[in-house]
């Protein structure tokens, strides 16, 4: 037989919590203009557990490896929301006609 790993990854969304600050105002020409002035982004707790194989001895190092999903993905997400409001969003209210 073939040698099996299956990688099971569980994160429970009721444990996500972003906290994001932003400053609005009005660009020189009297357009709304939002800025980022703070992000914090916690994933939750994140499960990984093998199955099949070498599942066994690979689940000892589940934890750690959890670990680095979750803050490999923390790392990730203020970046991208900082990006999104203060680029794109503002693009979008770039296009408002407000008179």
């Amino acid at each position: 037989p073939l040698a099996y790993l299956v990688i099971t990854v569980v994160q429970s969304g009721s444990e996500i919590s972003i906290d994001l600050e932003l400053r609005i105002g009005t660009t020189n020409k009297s357009a709304p203009h939002v800025t980022t002035e703070r992000c914090l982004f916690d994933a939750g707790k994140i499960d990984v557990t093998f199955h099949g194989g070498w599942s066994w001895l690979y689940n000892l190092f589940s934890g750690t490896i959890s670990d680095t999903i979750k803050n490999s993905i923390q790392e990730q997400v203020c970046p991208l929301l900082t990006d999104e409001v203060n680029n794109d969003l503002n693009s979008i209210l770039d296009t408002l006609d407000l008179k």
